[in-house]
């Protein structure tokens, strides 16, 4: 996938998309004011062909302002006119391979400096914030063809979720997207997470294969049609499994701790995990599955299954806001801030925040379907969560969703997208 063709990729975890402006704002640009419980949105701006700046990033409490260094830079000021008791601001981009450095200034100076780095979204949260003109700042060190976008709201009181007793999580499949037939570069990508280290093998718009090596041994897979995905938790309790393994490759159970309203969070049993020695990390087993349906009457929406995916297992974390128009967030690497339901011994763990997802490009090792039997059609691609129930969530009913594909040759063109088991389905949520 070219830098290029990153603009038209649009959102990653959530179903609107950016408006990138053209240029930057060499001076300030004021957004607005926000008195309590009110939010502010704006479009952050674009990125176009500039060089990718070598700049370090700076110290959290550096005096040296990056945006005297690097062009384009982009400032936006916003007025705190109400008290509050915390102030969230977000920055998101729609890929994390972009890296930007955003700086936080209060009106008496004090500054705040954070970065993106390998991921999609960044909120930082005030405790009573102070009253008046607020700085917030965004360089790029090394994004090329790449628009983000910010919000910002002033919280009366800190978000809490409702209800009482147990606080599950909610799995969601939120999107698939660059769907293609070209292989990865350099199959073991999922020991560096920066997406950039995996180029597409493609050179002048020549890409021979579409499965990596490794991917064809062990079933005879011969033609990969590879995607990419994300998986969030938009639900009101944290996504948090523990568990102590090994890593000869041995399946190991997991173990869920269940936040509560109140106390201590309650373990479960939910399924089994391993070490996936290609990734070099510990990996959910079976908890994501991917199927192909050739659909056989579009009037009906009739279909058959004709492939399924090759990967099973998973490790995810916070890496992009789940939902950018709700502030309901917790902050991201809280999803084991709650308390652990296990043993001293089940200390590892996994899993995302309330509110936040994790995303896997098409280019890591195993993201594909097998297209052996394929032929020129439509499709429908079904990505599913928990498909064995192993894990207590919220809501069951929105585990699945899907692509409507059209394949001609090489050529993939998707037709819709959303929560739900097809276009057909009644009950279908359609991503923008």
């Amino acid at each position: 996938m070219s830098r290029l063709s990153k603009v038209v990729v649009g959102a990653l975890l959530v179903a609107s998309t950016f408006a990138p402006s053209a240029g930057f704002a060499a001076a300030p640009v004021f957004v607005g004011p926000l008195s309590a419980d009110s939010t502010l949105f704006w479009d952050g701006g674009y990125v176009g062909s500039s060089p990718t700046y070598s700049l370090p990033l700076l110290p959290p409490n550096a005096a040296l302002d990056r945006c005297a260094l690097v062009e384009p830079c982009f400032n936006f000021q916003f007025d705190v006119v109400g008290s509050g008791a915390r102030l969230r601001v977000a920055f998101d981009t729609p890929m994390r391979d972009d890296g930007f450095e955003i700086t936080y200034t209060s009106p008496s100076g004090v500054v705040t400096r954070r970065s993106n780095s390998n991921q999609y979204s960044v909120e930082n949260f005030f405790l009573a914030p102070e009253l008046g003109r607020w700085t917030v700042k965004v360089a790029p060190y090394g994004a090329e063809h790449a628009s983000f976008r910010m919000r910002a709201k002033l919280e009366s009181t800190p978000y809490v979720p409702p209800g009482e007793g147990a606080l599950p999580p909610n799995l969601r499949v939120t999107r698939q997207w660059e769907f293609g037939f070209v292989a990865p570069a350099n199959p073991g990508n999922g020991l560096f997470p920066p997406d950039d280290t995996n180029p597409p093998l493609e050179v002048a718009g020549q890409h021979p294969l579409s499965c990596s090596v490794d991917e064809t041994l062990d079933d005879g897979t011969s033609r990969c049609l590879r995607f990419s995905f994300g998986l969030a938790n938009v639900g009101d309790g944290t996504f948090d499994i523990r568990f102590m393994g090994d890593r000869s490759g041995a399946e190991f159970a997991m173990t869920q701790c269940v936040q509560q309203s109140s106390g201590s969070p309650v373990a479960r049993p939910a399924g089994k995990g391993k070490f996936h020695t290609t990734h070099g990390h510990f990996h959910y087993h079976n908890i994501i599955f991917h199927k192909l349906h050739r659909v056989t009457d579009r009037s009906t929406g009739a279909m058959t299954q004709v492939g399924a995916g090759k990967k099973l297992g998973y490790s995810p974390a916070d890496q992009g806001i789940a939902e950018w128009t709700r502030f309901v967030q917790a902050p991201s690497g809280s999803s084991g801030g709650f308390g652990n339901c296990a043993s001293a011994s089940d200390s590892n763990r996994l899993g995302m925040s309330s509110g936040w997802g994790d995303a896997y490009r098409y280019q890591r090792p195993g993201n594909f379907i097998d297209f052996t039997a394929g032929s020129d059609g439509y499709f429908v691609v079904q990505t599913i969560a928990d498909p064995e129930n192993v894990v207590l969530e919220s809501n069951e009913s929105d585990n699945t969703s899907y692509a409507y594909l059209r394949i001609v040759g090489e050529e993939v063109d998707v037709l819709e997208s959303g929560v739900g088991a097809s276009p057909w389905d009644p009950n279908k949520i359609v991503y923008n």
